[in-house]
């Protein structure tokens, strides 16, 4: 029998497109049910709040508009929307506390209108700590359980540790109270880790050194016991409470193999590194006085300096300290995040074997530089320089000119700082303990990664012995570099079969942003097995809002045009009338 599959993540439609193939998923609608977070003008209850006449009338509405799939989302932050009898948070069984079972019932509903349903799981991720202990009572459960970061804290989502074997019998057991119900096939959401700082339990850390002789958090904290040629990477003030910063630096640092040590504000970067070592500073702006004079003392005896994004703020502020370290003057341009095309101006190590290339960013860019002792070894289609190298004293400084850390993507900017820390590595003592420990924090992404991959393959195990004609699909990160972000190895749980369908976030507000991420998804996998998740909001400062119909119109064209399997959009919370009116002018192309 022929699995039937569309999915989407919290609130989706999945449409799929004539005159595409697709394999074996036949044409389907789709609408994912979210169960938590904030509501809106145009979804004010939830699936599981509705009572009998109000549920017969929604499906009824959806069925007119097409709808032949459901996703209601079965988990959220300590709350399980079925019944269960392994609910590591026993107060949040929703059915219990109703004293009905919305899913029995919609499942119910949905199949006398040959509506299939399709539950989706936040499978990795337990939720904000402070609903989780409601729903367990008070007190926090198998404190063991969770994931810990690089400081040893849980963070205030807390999310599950995939090597730990007591979660994965928890995920199995709730994922066989799951498959008791008539349900067509599960969608694993948050089957992931929620960043690169994450994983450092003792059990993980344990399991880790028994296979390689290394504790993974003695290769974060204490590198330099392994060599002290490596690039010392300052962790500013300036990024408390942004984990994101940090998680993108460390997943930028993996994709490239590079040897390093995070070294917070602090401790003083510079009285730990040593004469001539390499310093790399992202995304920090308003540089202190006091840390510009040691960066200035620093690179001047030798020392050498990278940039990610330009000290802004901080030029403007202390030129005379820090202008001469740049080699640069303080005038400056932002650019919000776009499409650039990059062009190689000087062969350099920095810019060895590159041709230029397309890369998507935001930038606080320096714009002019002293020709007196500083280069321009790449620049934008604009005219502003991207890549400049400056020495100083005995030592150098080299400006990526763009961010990085953020709503970054392309392969250019990740070969220059490959190229930068290469060549400001190479040669000096110490030199084969830097690869041995760059080879050693890759084996310690891998290992992350496989824990992941070991979790769905339990999971596509037990559908297949419980019910095999049910599909098994993840809702997943949509760039190559989210690999070494939160370790989801998707293509290969599609080239294993451990899953028949991902559904990759595409929430991009730029054409050109998802035209390259979907040939990225596609190269190497089936179209038939990727149905790409667009968004339907946008956001203007604080407020959220839906995209425009013609927004809407082109990424479906776009997609369509791929040749995948289908479409779904995130999510219903925002499908406005205006854009309801649009997918129904669309049915029966």
């Amino acid at each position: 029998m022929k699995k039937i599959l569309t999915i989407g993540s919290l609130l989706a439609l999945t449409v799929l497109f004539p005159g595409t193939s697709h394999g074996q998923f036949p044409g389907t609608r789709g609408l994912f049910l979210a169960s938590t977070g904030p509501k809106s003008a145009y979804s004010k209850s939830f699936w599981w709040e509705l009572n009998a006449k109000q549920l017969d009338l929604y499906l009824n509405r959806l069925q007119k508009a097409g709808i032949n799939e459901l996703y209601p989302c079965a988990y959220g932050h300590g709350n399980y929307f079925f019944k269960t009898t392994h609910a590591a948070f026993p107060k949040g069984v929703i059915p219990e506390r109703l004293g009905t079972d919305p899913l029995a019932s919609l499942i119910r509903e949905a199949h006398q209108r040959d509506m299939r349903v399709v539950p989706f799981f936040p499978f990795l991720v337990a939720g904000g700590e402070i609903y989780v202990k409601q729903a367990a009572g008070g007190t926090l459960p198998n404190p063991a359980w969770y994931c810990l970061d690089t400081n040893g804290n849980r963070g205030s989502t807390l999310s599950f540790d995939p090597a730990n074997p007591d979660v994965r019998d928890y995920l199995n057991r709730v994922v066989e109270d799951l498959l008791d119900y008539e349900i067509d096939g599960l969608m694993l959401d948050y089957i992931r880790y929620l960043g690169t700082h994450m994983g450092y339990t003792p059990l993980a850390r344990a399991a880790f050194k028994d296979e390689t002789g290394v504790d993974p958090l003695e290769l974060y904290s204490r590198p330099e016991t392994f060599s002290s040629n490596i690039v010392y990477c300052l962790k500013p003030d300036t990024w408390a409470g942004k984990d994101w910063y940090l998680s993108s630096l460390l997943g930028l640092l993996n994709q490239i193999n590079a040897p390093f040590k995070v070294v917070p504000q602090v401790a003083d970067i510079f009285s730990t590194v040593l004469a001539g070592g390499t310093i790399l500073i992202a995304s920090y702006y308003d540089i202190a006085a006091e840390t510009i004079q040691k960066l200035n003392a620093f690179v001047k005896d030798g020392g050498n300096v990278i940039f990610l994004d330009a000290p802004t703020t901080a030029m403007k502020k202390h030129t005379d300290a820090l202008g001469p370290v740049l080699g640069m003057t303080s005038r400056s341009r932002y650019a919000a995040p776009q499409q650039r095309n990059l062009q190689i101006e000087e062969e350099h190590a920095i810019t060895q074997g590159m041709v230029g290339g397309t890369l998507t960013c935001s930038a606080n860019s320096l714009t002019e530089i002293d020709p007196a002792t500083a280069k321009v070894l790449a620049r934008f289609e604009n005219g502003t320089p991207a890549v400049i190298l400056n020495a100083y004293g005995k030592g150098r400084a080299t400006i990526l000119n763009f961010q990085m850390l953020v709503k970054y993507d392309g392969a250019p900017g990740v070969d220059l700082l490959r190229n930068t820390v290469r060549w400001l590595l190479a040669g000096r003592s110490g030199e084969q303990g830097s690869l041995k420990l760059a080879k050693l924090n890759a084996a310690w992404t891998r290992w992350r990664c496989k824990q992941v991959t070991d979790v769905v393959k339990t999971v596509r195990d037990t559908m297949e012995a419980r019910r095999p004609n049910a599909i098994l699909s993840a809702a997943t990160t949509p760039r190559e570099a989210h690999v070494n972000l939160v370790f989801q190895d998707w293509k290969t749980w599609i080239r294993r079969e451990y899953v028949d369908a991902v559904y990759p976030m595409d929430y991009f507000g730029n054409a050109n942003e998802l035209r390259e991420a979907l040939a990225w998804q596609c190269a190497g996998i089936p179209k038939s097995r990727i149905v790409p998740i667009l968004a339907l909001y946008r956001r203007e400062g604080k407020e959220v809002l839906p995209i425009t119909p013609e927004t809407l119109t082109t990424q479906l064209n776009l997609v369509r045009d791929f040749g995948f399997a289908g479409v779904s959009m995130f999510s219903g919370m925002r499908l406005s009338p205006e854009l309801e009116g649009t997918l129904t002018a669309r049915t029966g192309e």
